[in-house]
């Protein structure tokens, strides 16, 4: 059995990709968008999700995409370019799974490098169709209420190359799932962006395994892609970066399973297939693990709880996360007792079966962090006794 961790430890050297939200970019071929003088290129802006979460539809509305040279230029500083949409695009986050995305527009740019993008959202607004909203599985569409200080735009970084006579393209990667906070009784819904930004969105992985599975690509116990097969099974994880995975996957009604040290290549990455899906073992009904965070002399709670699942060794998966709620700091999960497998990667293999690991299951580690804190809390938990009551404070 130790072979097959080893590769999960070596992930820590792997690539470090970002989280959550996503922004891309990667050089193309000459653009036939505009007019070139020869010494500008072409920025093609895309939007797409991460996601896991069962919201029916979560409604952003972007009013502009700024980019700059200077990773630390003022919202204010001269030197800014824009892409301005007129008028503001309403888009459905939740549609856009599965290597799926909405166009915003292009933009012209002087050649060289940019290292900054801001995405500016619309103000908010009421109506029945609200600029951001959200509705929930029972049917229910809430405005969702953003903090104050957006105007500026949220901050990305982000490293594009722009090429005279060239097309580059920059993805945002926005996480609904993170992105939408519950704020207790009051039955208000919160829009706390997570969005970043990648350059080099040329590669995936994408295959098949059970429908409804939420997949993940990880590094270090951390899922950095993540998304929701379909009713048949199919899933595509876009953009990942080239470099080294554990993919993960939760499925409904069956224990975690893991293909390790997937190496990723440019393009496609093909794992899992319509014949031969990656399935994980079937697992007993969920246990619940759910508590509080409580943040000292906060008017509001903006934290982060995650739960990893730790193997002998050291190694460790990360198998769901939820922002705690806004007002009461509540948050819970429903994990399943089943044993999880594990599957090292082989080059040119595309469907694997999972070897059971008995000793780490029901075993769970929940980790807390919050706004202004550097350090996160953490506790481990074993759900074979039953269910699990945490509450994590700071400082």
């Amino acid at each position: 059995m130790r072979a097959q961790f080893s590769i999960l430890r070596r992930a820590s050297g792997a690539l470090a990709l970002a989280a959550a939200a996503v922004l891309a970019a990667c050089g193309g071929g000459g653009s036939g968008d505009g007019d070139n003088d020869g010494t500008t290129g072409t920025l093609a802006v895309r939007l797409t999700d991460a996601q896991s979460c069962s919201y029916e539809h979560v409604f952003v509305t972007v009013d502009s995409v700024r980019v700059h040279r200077d990773a630390d230029a003022a919202p204010s500083a001269s030197g800014w370019s824009e892409l301005e949409l007129a008028p503001p695009r309403r888009v459905d986050l939740m549609s856009l799974r599965n290597g799926v995305f909405e166009a915003l527009g292009t933009l012209p740019l002087e050649a060289g490098s940019y290292s900054q993008v801001r995405l500016v959202l619309a103000p908010d607004s009421g109506g029945s169709s609200p600029a951001h909203a959200v509705t929930l599985d029972d049917g229910r569409t809430l405005q969702l209420r953003t903090p104050s200080g957006r105007q500026s735009g949220i901050k990305l970084n982000a490293h594009v190359t722009i090429a005279a006579g060239a097309r580059a393209e920059l993805v945002l990667d926005f996480d609904p799932c993170l992105s939408v906070v519950s704020a207790g009784h009051s039955g208000r819904y919160l829009l706390k962006p997570v969005v970043k930004a990648h350059a080099e969105a040329v590669s995936d992985i994408e295959g098949y395994t059970a429908p409804q599975a939420v997949v993940s690509a990880q590094q270090d116990g951390v899922a950095l892609k993540s998304t929701v097969a379909d009713a048949n099974g199919h899933y595509v994880l876009w953009p990942v970066a080239v470099g080294r995975y554990d993919v993960v996957i939760a499925a409904p009604g069956r224990a975690h399973a893991v293909v390790a040290g997937v190496e990723v290549a440019r393009g496609q990455n093909l794992l899992g297939t319509a014949n031969q899906p990656l399935l994980p073992d079937p697992s007993p009904t969920g246990q619940w693990v759910s508590g509080t965070v409580e943040v000292a002399d906060a008017d509001e709670t903006d934290a982060l709880v995650r739960v990893q699942q730790p193997f002998p060794g050291g190694a460790a998966i990360e198998v769901a996360s939820t922002p705690a709620d806004a007002e009461t700091g509540a948050w819970a999960f429903a994990l399943p007792l089943g044993a999880p497998g594990v599957a090292e990667w082989t080059p040119g293999v595309l469907s694997y079966g999972f070897s059971p690991v008995p000793a780490a299951a029901g075993i769970y580690r929940v980790e807390a962090t919050a706004a202004g804190f550097s350090s996160p809390k953490s506790t481990g938990v074993n759900l074979n006794g039953g269910p699990a009551q945490l509450a994590f404070s700071f400082p």
